[in-house]
C-alpha cells in the first residue's frame, strides 16, 4: 500500500479559508493566464508540461526514495495545488497519496530499453493534467540495470516554474540522504526551512491589487505609439490557426566564448543576461530588418521577493521593448536594453490579458498575441 502524507496545518490568514482538508488563496495573476490558457484544449494544456529525467546510478533504496517524495510534497505546498473550476482560487491539501509506479526493463535489450524508456517519456509529455481534481505532481522510478535507474518527473507549469525545477532538484537528494544515513553529505548540504507558497500568494495578489495600476500605466506608456509585430522569416506560409508543434535545437557554445561574452559583459557593467538579450535583440534585427520589436523574458517572482527557497509558479513574462539605433554601439545599446528590462522589472503586477486589453492589440490565430520571441537564461 502506499503510505499517506502526513497532516500540514498552515497558520490561519485573512485571505485563506480552511475547507476540511484543503487550505485556499486566491490565484495571482500569473497563475489565471496559465488556467486560462490550459483550458482552450488539450494541446494546450500539454504545452505546459515540465518534465524531467534523473538518471541514477549505483545502488538506490526505492523506499527511501518513495519516502524522499512524499516529504518533498510535504515541505512544499505548491505541489499539492489544485485549482477550483473558475480557477480563481488555489486550493492546497493537507493530505495527498502519491503514487509512484515501478518499471523494470532491466531484462530487456538495449534497444528494447530505449524504446520502452522513450515511450514512457513521451506518455508523460502527453499526459493531460487536471488542473481541478489533480494531481499537479507525478513520477515514474524505472530501471534500466541492476544499478542503474532513471526517475522521471512531470508536473503542470501552473504549480512549478522553472526556478521551482530547481528547487526540486537541490531538495530531492537531500531528503533522500537524510532518509538513509549519509550523514557526511547531510552536513555537507544542510536542508533549509522551505518559504510557504501560499502565505506568499497571499501577499503576491495583495502587490498586484496595489500596483496593477501603476503597471499598467507604465506599459501603456511604454506602447503608446504602437505595437511593434516582429515578422520571422519562414520558409513555409504561415498557418490559419496557430498550433503547440514544435521541436528544440541545442547548440553548445564552447566555454572559452562563454568566459568571454561574461567578461566583455563585466567591462561594461551589464550582466551576462543583459549582455545576452542584448545581442539576441541585435539578431533580430539582423534577420528581419525590424528595429522595433517586443522579446517576451520571463522573470522569477522568486528574485523579486527574495525567497530563493519559494517552490510555484510565480513567473511573470515580460515585453521587453527594443529599439535598435544605427549610431548606437553595443555598449550603448545594451545600456538601453538593461534599463527596459528593469523598469519591466518593477512594473510585473497586471497580468498578460489586461495588458492585451489595455493595449488593445487586436487578436490573431496565428499568433501569440504580443510577443512572437522570448528570451530566457
Amino acid at each position: 500500500m502506499t503510505p499517506e502524507l502526513g497532516f500540514w496545518r498552515p497558520a490561519q490568514h485573512d485571505l485563506s479559508t480552511v475547507l476540511g482538508r484543503e487550505t485556499v488563496r486566491p490565484t495571482s495573476n500569473a497563475q489565471k493566464e496559465i488556467f486560462s490558457a490550459s483550458l482552450t484544449d488539450s494541446d494546450a494544456s500539454r504545452a505546459y508540461n515540465h518534465s524531467i529525467s534523473i538518471f541514477l546510478e549505483g545502488p538506490l533504496d526505492v523506499d527511501a526514495l518513495y519516502s524522499a517524495l512524499l516529504n518533498l510534497l510535504q515541505r512544499h505546498e505548491a505541489l499539492r495545488g489544485v485549482f477550483s473550476q473558475d480557477g480563481e482560487e488555489f486550493r492546497v491539501r493537507e493530505t495527498r497519496v502519491f503514487s509512484l509506479p515501478v518499471e523494470d526493463y532491466s531484462l530487456q535489450t538495449e534497444a528494447e530499453r530505449q524504446s520502452s524508456y522513450q515511450r514512457l517519456v513521451r506518455n508523460e509529455l502527453d499526459h493531460v493534467f487536471d488542473l481541478i481534481q489533480g494531481p499537479l505532481f507525478r513520477a515514474a522510478l524505472v530501471r534500466l540495470a541492476p544499478a542503474s535507474w532513471v526517475l522521471v518527473f512531470n508536473c503542470h507549469h501552473i504549480v512549478v516554474d522553472g526556478w521551482s525545477l530547481k528547487i526540486i532538484l537541490d531538495d530531492l537528494p537531500r531528503l533522500y540522504n537524510s532518509l538513509v544515513g549519509d550523514f557526511q553529505l547531510i552536513r555537507a548540504l544542510p536542508l533549509k526551512k522551505a518559504a510557504s507558497f501560499v502565505d506568499y500568494l497571499e501577499q503576491a495578489v495583495l502587490r498586484e491589487k496595489e500596483l496593477g495600476d501603476d503597471s499598467s500605466r507604465f506599459w501603456k506608456a511604454t506602447f503608446s505609439d504602437s505595437v511593434p509585430l516582429l515578422d520571422l522569416p519562414l520558409d513555409r506560409q504561415r498557418p490559419s490557426m496557430r498550433t503547440y508543434e514544435s521541436a528544440r535545437e541545442d547548440y553548445k557554445i564552447k566555454r572559452a566564448v562563454y568566459e568571454r561574452l561574461k567578461e566583455m559583459g563585466a567591462r561594461r557593467g551589464n550582466s551576462q543576461f543583459v549582455t545576452l538579450l542584448s545581442a539576441f535583440s541585435l539578431f533580430l534585427y539582423r534577420i528581419t530588418g525590424q528595429r522595433d520589436h517586443v522579446i517576451g523574458v520571463p522573470a522569477a517572482g522568486q528574485i523579486k521577493s527574495g525567497l530563493a527557497g519559494l517552490l510555484g509558479h510565480d513567473a511573470r513574462v515580460l515585453p521587453v521593448r527594443c529599439q535598435v539605433d544605427a549610431g548606437d554601439s553595443f555598449e550603448s545599446f545594451s545600456k538601453k536594453v538593461g534599463d527596459r528590462f528593469f523598469e519591466a522589472f518593477e512594473n510585473q503586477w497586471i497580468g498578460i490579458p489586461r495588458l492585451i486589453q489595455d493595449l488593445n492589440v487586436q487578436p490573431d490565430p496565428a499568433r501569440v498575441p504580443l510577443m512572437s520571441v522570448m528570451f530566457n537564461f
